[in-house]
């Protein structure tokens, strides 16, 4: 029976070849670990993996309607594929100054990693700099930081955004799941909340000597 459904799966995926097993099963342990986390940050995880491994946009899984209640699937929800598709088919032409005006940040660390979470997914700049998003902020016509560098420091420091290559930044996959919950200030306050109790479970007692 579990060859079958196995069969089954491999073709509905145009797998083949001597590695279509672990291939799937592979894919299986992929749709399993983004099952447990939001729609929305699924999106920008699997748009991510694209990029570090330089995979093109259009790339993507063939997956038919009839095979899409599959055990490949979570239940109760619809295709990966599919979520991603009508997810950068609604975004992909927003402006920065739209996609700030629908995020509506308040402070400071808020506009930073918004426009981290722009210039890494719509602008395709995994790693930027300070003046990156001073000139991003600029084009969103948000009113200026006070002080750029200062903003990013404290959004790195709460683990939004952490060092990339070469002296820049990268936006985190919390910093990705604190914009995402944007505008809803409750849900922010809970991923808040989150990023608050990892931070004193990082703390160790101080010893004296």
């Amino acid at each position: 029976m579990t060859t079958n459904t196995d069969d089954a799966n491999t073709e509905a995926l145009s797998l083949s070849g001597p590695d279509a097993r672990r291939d799937l099963a592979v894919l299986q342990q992929v749709l399993n670990l983004l099952s447990t986390v939001p729609h929305a940050t699924q999106s920008r995880i699997l748009k991510s993996v694209r990029v570090f491994l330089g995979h093109d946009e259009s790339i993507g899984l063939a997956i038919s309607p009839s095979d899409r209640s599959t055990r490949l699937v979570p239940s109760g929800q619809s295709s990966v594929v599919q979520r991603r598709q009508q997810h950068f088919t609604e975004h992909e032409d927003l402006s920065p100054k739209q996609f700030l005006s629908q995020k509506s940040p308040k402070t400071d660390i808020e506009k930073a990693v918004c426009l981290a979470y722009y210039l890494t997914h719509y602008r395709e700049k995994r790693f930027f700099k300070t003046a990156d998003v001073t000139s991003l902020c600029t084009e969103a016509a948000l009113v200026p930081f006070s002080n750029t560098t200062q903003a990013v420091k404290n959004a790195a420091s709460r683990g939004l955004l952490a060092p990339g290559a070469k002296s820049t930044k990268q936006i985190t996959v919390v910093g990705e799941e604190y914009v995402d919950v944007l505008p809803d200030r409750e849900r922010l306050r809970e991923v808040t909340k989150k990023l608050r109790g990892r931070g004193n479970s990082r703390k160790r007692p101080s010893r004296k000597q």
